[in-house]
Order: structure tokens, then sequence, then C-alpha cells
């Protein structure tokens, strides 16, 4: 980073400290793994359609509601403590996937894992986006399409075909 990168740095966060004194302290609670949540590196925050808000950590997964804080590490089925991203289908089912092994659903308050097609590398998932009854699931390898409806996988890599994609992602003609 050179000079300029920094001071322009100092000079936001300078300003944003001044506004916090002008206006008051924000009103604001620390929850790290010394006092809750199941790790620091928190990956992805996700609200689902309850207002339960997940954590996808390093270190597993916490589920934060009005009752408190439910950390799952290596248990009810998550076998990968690095959970990098969450999403939930228009049929309100939970996905989240991990950095390494998969994608899992939370189901009957477990999860429930789906190893995805192919490579180890194509079980590191960055993102996850719902359309209909398909995922989508952007990993280091290539997009997955993960249809809901008849439990199966397809993968595209840099050179497969426009017309594998699912009619959804079709050119109009």
């Amino acid at each position: 980073m050179n000079f300029w990168q920094n001071f322009r740095r100092a000079v936001i966060v300078s300003i944003f400290l001044q506004l916090t004194v002008q206006l008051g302290a924000f009103n604001t609670t620390i929850i790290n793994s010394k006092n809750g949540i199941a790790g620091n590196a928190v990956r992805k925050v996700f609200v689902d359609h309850s207002n339960r808000v997940w954590l996808g950590t390093d270190n597993g997964v916490s589920c934060i509601t009005g009752n408190g804080v439910t950390n799952y590490i290596f248990s009810n089925g998550l076998t990968e403590s690095k959970v990098w991203e969450i999403a939930q289908s228009n049929d309100n089912r939970l996905w989240f996937g991990s950095f390494g092994n998969g994608l899992y659903e939370f189901k009957d308050n477990r999860f429930v894992h789906y190893p995805l097609p192919r490579s180890r590398a194509n079980n590191s998932i960055r993102r996850i986006f719902p359309v209909d009854s398909l995922l989508f699931i952007g990993t280091e390898a290539g997009l997955n399409v993960y249809n809901m409806q008849s439990n199966e996988f397809l993968t595209y890599q840099n050179r497969t075909a426009v017309n594998t994609l699912p009619p959804i992602l079709k050119p109009d003609s």
C-alpha cells in the first residue's frame, strides 16, 4: 500500500470516529469465540426467513436468535469447519457452502452433506445463488448447478457448451 492509500484510510477512520463522538457512542456488543460464536474469522453473515442470524466462520457455524447462540462445530452432521457461504432457497431451505467439503443443507436441526462431483477443488464453495429449484454453486474450479428436485449436479468448467446449460441460463434465440 502506498502513502496516499494509507493517508486516505486514516482520514476516513478519523471522520468516522469524530462523527461517532458527536452523535453519541453506538450501543454495541462484541461477540467472539470467547463469549459465544464458533470462530472469530466470520466469512458470511446471513439472516434467514425466521430472522435468525447465521454466521459462517473458519471454525463452524453459529446461529444467533433471541434466545442466544447455538454453535455447530463438527456436530449435527457438519464435517467441515470452514463455512464461507450461506443461502436460502425459495422453499426456505438453508444451504451452507464449505471451503473444502462441498455443500450442506440444514434440515431438521442437522446438516446433510452433498459432496460435489469431480475434484477436491470443486468442493471449495465460494458462492451459492438459488433460482427456482436450482442452486448455482460457484467454486474454485467452475460452476456447479444442483437441481433440488432431481437431486442431481451438473458441472460447468471453462469450455462447457452453452447448449448444456439449464434452460434458465440459455441465451434467447
